[in-house]
């Protein structure tokens, strides 16, 4: 079973990687699966809590003011500060956004899947968990098929 930190940074990693390694003439074009992709992920968290406000986030979010990659990382560098605050957590500095720059792709996305594929013995999670399986399975298809859209 995976804490908090560990699922929670392994889906930071993931969103913000992700953002930074798509490559420039395919934005367009993976924007709004990406989008999708994330939505879903955020409402399958491990903690429900977490999940109903991850979600609300990306289902809300104005994707028409999303034109650029650019502006995609800053999205995710907002969303991911508002989720600081919320938790009391040190708000996260646009200078620290180098490190997923220059991240290897193919990790941040294995350790991603495996990190939200741990089961959870708690019967109250068995759905979600069935859900969650059920988008990570998505995620994997998708990245498989786009993977050579995004730098390694």
């Amino acid at each position: 079973m995976a804490t908090k930190k560990e699922w929670g940074n392994s889906t930071w990693y993931l969103f913000h990687t992700l953002a930074y390694k798509m490559k420039d003439q395919h934005f367009d074009e993976l924007k709004t699966e990406f989008l999708n992709l994330c939505t879903r992920i955020c409402g399958n968290l491990p903690c429900p809590d977490c999940s109903e406000h991850a979600y609300a986030i990306m289902a809300n979010v104005k994707r028409d003011n999303i034109k650029t990659k650019k502006d995609l990382q800053m999205f995710f560098f907002d969303f991911h500060n508002s989720v600081n605050k919320r938790t009391n957590k040190p708000v996260f500095q646009e200078s620290q956004m180098f490190k997923y720059h220059t991240a290897i792709t193919r990790n941040i996305v294995y350790n991603f899947i495996s990190v939200m594929s741990r089961k959870y013995n708690n019967i109250k999670l068995l759905t979600n968990s069935f859900h969650r399986d059920a988008a990570i399975n998505d995620f994997k298809k998708w990245i498989a098929h786009n993977s050579f859209k995004f730098s390694q």
